[in-house]
């Protein structure tokens, strides 16, 4: 199960990018576990979907969220 607190905002940005124009592809993870999202065909980590969408500063007060997140919510995201 998804951390609903994490992944409302991320879907959120990811409207919020398209609503511009922008072109998503659909998130993928990688070996290392990151996930990675397309976006105009240049790969974007969350924190840079975030950033793109929102700002440094949001984008940081909600990765900062997700990491206060109880182990078992944070290990349920990957």
């Amino acid at each position: 199960m998804k951390n609903n607190a994490y992944e409302q905002p991320y879907y959120e940005a990811r409207a919020v990018l398209h609503r511009r124009g922008k072109i998503l592809e659909r998130p993928t993870f990688g070996s290392d576990g990151i996930r990675v999202c397309r976006v105009d065909g240049v790969p974007l980590t969350d924190r840079e979907l975030f950033e793109d969408a929102w700002g440094e500063g949001l984008a940081s007060e909600i990765l900062h969220e997700r990491d206060l997140a109880p182990p078992q919510s944070r290990a349920a995201q990957a």
